[in-house]
């Protein structure tokens, strides 16, 4: 019984492919999020609006031959959270 009790400790509790799973659907969601705002510009703004909430400061970075761009500052999902859980419109039971 110890023995296996000690096993189990050993384990890492999350297994790797709950991980890549979660992992996939975050990707997925981020390339349609991507498109959205590729596609709507209107909305992307909207969106991009109720999310972030100071100013944002890009910095080049560089990695070996790789160049990019990071971008930080502070964000909320208050509003978004909010939107979500409002309800739009309320029926009366019966």
């Amino acid at each position: 019984m110890r023995a296996t009790l000690a096993q189990q400790e050993r384990q890492p509790h999350t297994r790797r492919s709950d991980a890549a799973d979660a992992l996939a659907v975050m990707r997925e969601a981020f390339a349609d999020w991507q498109a959205m705002l590729r596609q709507e510009a209107p909305h992307a703004r909207q969106a991009l609006a109720a999310l972030v909430t100071g100013r944002l400061v890009f910095a080049p970075r560089a990695e070996g031959p790789d160049r990019y761009y990071e971008f930080a500052g502070p964000g909320s999902f208050d509003e978004v959270i909010a939107a979500l859980t409002l309800p739009i419109e309320l029926v009366p039971p019966g």
